[in-house]
């Protein structure tokens, strides 16, 4: 029997336009990036990438992501995902922080990178920053294979 072998890439959003976030959940994100794959790639390298990959995490308040997808194919995918330059008709530039081979390493990455940006969101999230941060750190926790 031979395990499935992961990679994990922890992702920053980073809009270009002015605009205040709107609401963007796993799904819809995961749907964009089947779509990037299939038009850098065509059908066949959309096949190979469908069933391994998904979002485990993603964070609308610091614009943070979590994708998981499989050894064989993540360089497809982190290329298509850093080809791509708008989402929902909204300019975005995907930064790549963490490529990991395992989901501890990427919880980490990716706590580390909440905690940091929550910490420069303090002044304006102000009474609201405690609840914020036990949200993320219970969310990010809960990332399982």
């Amino acid at each position: 029997m031979v395990r499935f072998k992961n990679r994990y890439l922890v992702l920053e959003l980073i809009w270009k336009d002015s605009k205040t976030n709107e609401p963007l959940d796993e799904r819809a994100l995961v749907n964009v990036f089947r779509e990037s794959v299939q038009l850098n790639f065509g059908d066949h390298g959309l096949g190979q990438c469908y069933g391994s990959l998904q979002v485990k995490y993603m964070s609308p308040l610091t614009n943070t992501c979590v994708v998981r997808c499989s050894r064989d194919h993540y360089q497809q995918v982190w290329c298509a995902i850093t080809l791509l330059t708008e989402i929902n008709q909204r300019p975005v530039l995907l930064r790549l922080l963490k490529l990991s081979g395992t989901i501890r390493e990427c919880r980490q990455a990716a706590l580390e990178h909440v905690c940091r940006k929550l910490k420069d969101l303090e002044p304006r999230l102000k009474a609201e920053y405690g609840r914020c941060v036990e949200t993320a750190k219970q969310k990010i926790s809960a990332i399982e294979l």
